[in-house]
């Protein structure tokens, strides 16, 4: 994952833009973790989130390097006010003003999403993560995670091995096999060789 930090001086909150793409499955990939950072800040605006494909962005980092990298990485720009963000009182909203405590807690906030993201995605197998952790305040998916026998990394298990590989390991350890039944028979033959040897008359070892 790619993320651009950027101060933005019109909107409040923070949010992300990223990119759109023809390919459905990708643009649903691209679009989770800044859901997973909604739940973990309550400063983050979704309702700012944007996802653009326009030509007077083609300049940014996050389209240069979508262009170049694995369409399996993520590249966004991370926007965050420089004022501060709204915080909702009933039925009024008043402007929390951002400082250094504020940013650092949203930089927390930030890291919690990507472990909720590589969590939900397998990349970290939940039953890694330690009990305390996936307990904390945080909302996401993190915080609900069970354990179902079923949280490997997705990265070479054995469903994603190719038929080939799979034809190619296969003759390995069939060849493997053949050899130490050789090594053996050919031990137990030296072995018999020896024994009979041992066991012939004096006379006819001097012969």
């Amino acid at each position: 994952m790619y993320l651009d930090l950027h101060a933005h001086t019109g909107l409040l909150g923070a949010f992300v833009y990223g990119n759109s793409y023809t390919d459905v499955y990708r643009f649903q990939r691209h679009t989770l973790f800044p859901k997973h950072l909604s739940y973990c800040a309550p400063d983050f605006s979704l309702e700012h989130t944007a996802y653009n494909k326009d030509k007077n962005k083609q300049g940014t980092s996050r389209r240069f390097l979508a262009a170049f990298l694995n369409e399996r990485v993520n590249c966004y720009t991370l926007e965050v006010s420089f004022h501060g963000y709204e915080v909702s009182k009933g039925n009024s909203t008043s402007i929390h003003t951002y400082n250094e405590e504020e940013y650092l807690r949203l930089g927390e906030s930030i890291c919690h999403s990507l472990l909720d993201y590589y969590c939900a995605t397998k990349y970290i197998p939940p039953d890694d993560v330690p009990k305390a952790v996936r307990e904390s305040c945080c909302r996401g998916s993190r915080a609900k995670m069970v354990s179902n026998g079923n949280n490997k990394s997705p990265h070479r298990t054995a469903s994603s091995v190719s038929g080939n590989e799979k034809k190619v390991v296969s003759q390995a350890a069939t060849s493997k096999t053949k050899s130490t039944k050789t090594r053996a028979v050919a031990s137990k033959v030296l072995n018999d060789q020896k024994q009979s040897a041992n066991q012939r008359p004096a006379h006819a070892k001097k012969a």
